[in-house]
Order: C-alpha cells, then sequence, then structure tokens
C-alpha cells in the first residue's frame, strides 16, 4: 500500500554562492577632481537611473547626508540646494576597494523635498556595471538610520 511507504527525503538543495560585496576604499586625497568626474560622467552610460528610496524625515542641510555618505566612504564632488527650496542635489562617487583603475563608480542623488523621493543616477565602467547595485545599496543603507529611508 503506497500510504506505508515513508515519505520520501527531500533532495539537499544547491548551495546558493553569495552575492559579490563592493567594499568602498578610504579616500584618497587628490585622487578625484571635478574635470576627472566630469570626463567620465559625459564618457559612461547610466548603470541605474531612477527612484532609489524616500526619506520619511529630511535633512536640514546637504552638509547632514553629505556627512552621513561620507562615514559609508561614497564622498561628495559638489552639493547644493535646489531651487525654490525643491530639495537637494549632490554628486557622489566610490572607488572599489584595491581596485582604483576600474572600480570607480559615479552618481548623482536628488533629494525632493515635498516627497522626500531620492531619485539617483549611477555610472561606471563598464568592467563594474554588475557592481552598480551594490553603490546604491551602500548608499541607502548608510542613509537609513538617519533618514529613515524606505523603498
Amino acid at each position: 500500500d503506497w500510504d506505508d511507504a515513508p515519505a520520501p527525503t527531500p533532495a539537499a538543495a544547491a548551495p546558493v554562492a553569495a552575492p559579490p560585496s563592493l567594499v568602498l576604499q578610504e579616500f584618497v586625497a587628490d585622487f578625484m577632481t571635478p574635470p576627472l568626474f566630469q570626463q567620465h560622467w559625459m564618457a559612461w552610460a547610466d548603470g541605474f537611473a531612477g527612484r532609489l528610496c524616500q526619506f520619511q524625515r529630511l535633512p536640514s542641510t546637504a552638509a547632514d547626508v553629505e556627512a552621513v555618505l561620507r562615514g559609508a566612504k561614497v564622498f561628495v564632488m559638489a552639493s547644493g540646494a535646489l531651487p525654490n527650496n525643491a530639495g537637494f542635489k549632490f554628486f557622489v562617487y566610490g572607488v572599489e576597494h584595491g581596485n582604483a583603475t576600474t572600480g570607480l563608480f559615479l552618481g548623482q542623488l536628488l533629494i525632493a523635498s515635498a516627497t522626500g523621493e531620492v531619485t539617483a543616477t549611477v555610472k561606471s565602467d563598464a568592467a563594474q556595471q554588475h557592481k552598480v547595485r551594490f553603490f546604491l545599496d551602500a548608499m541607502v543603507t548608510a542613509l537609513a538610520p538617519s533618514f529613515h529611508a524606505v523603498p
């Protein structure tokens, strides 16, 4: 009788490879200059462009956001308030630890004061496009506690 047969033992699940991670490098003095940022920004395709998260608590100043990003090894090339107090704009970059040759990530963040919505554009060398998501995650992880960022 088939009801008396022991239940089959489930097959062991195949091991899941850990996703690659991105470890950002501490700031290297004089590494990034505005002309170099602009050169790469114009040459590289977008690796991501869209909504990043939403802040439940808005920053008072651009410096508030800069300090949090700096703690995550994401550095601000330039920042400022948008016209009519519409929010803030940041041009940021990060360098993959041990990979300064091709491990450069550039970004633009816009924070809308009316909604708290954060949109981003991130670019990287073509060899590193698969790691753009990790750069975005590093920023959201850093910003979430201070500004109650939600997806």
